[in-house]
């Protein structure tokens, strides 16, 4: 049962890290593609500052000591997931925007993985409770945002 608390507890970072593409246009903050041949032109530079942000924010009030260092861990891990993904999207020809299934598991793969690296009690179950976790959140979100209008698929 620890493990389902502690997965929780290093997933709400994380999905607030996830969010930050929302915050970027939210903001209508100007953005650049990191690499449009690797990574596709939706993958930008923000999300590597936002991301982070977004988890210190959460890891605060939690009243985390470390709250700065370990929010830098997990929104890099769910940018970087975030990348890869896209990475091996662009190497299997998928066209940007088609759906897959990582793209609801990205953020949890990555940032569970840097949990993984960085923190010493984080084992693999933790790793895949978090992905677990992530799946149904998603799908439950995204339907949520597409019957309040913010999205224009429901997937």
């Amino acid at each position: 049962m620890d493990i389902i608390f502690q997965s929780l507890a290093l997933f709400v970072p994380m999905l607030a890290a996830n969010q930050a593409g929302h915050v970027i246009r939210l903001c209508k903050l100007r953005d650049i593609p990191t690499n449009v041949q690797l990574f596709g032109t939706n993958k930008t530079l923000l999300p590597f500052l936002v991301a982070p942000a977004l988890a210190v924010i959460v890891l605060f009030l939690y009243r985390n000591p470390h709250f700065l260092r370990e929010g830098l861990v997990l929104g890099w891990g769910v940018v970087i997931g975030e990348h890869v993904k896209s990475f091996f999207k662009r190497r299997l020809s998928f066209k940007e925007g088609t759906p897959w299934l990582f793209d609801r598991l990205d953020f949890a793969i990555g940032g569970g993985i840097a949990a993984w690296l960085y923190f010493p009690w984080v084992t693999w179950e933790h790793v895949l409770c978090i992905v677990a976790i992530a799946y149904p959140v998603h799908l439950i979100g995204n339907r949520f945002s597409y019957n309040m209008g913010w999205r224009k698929t429901p997937d």
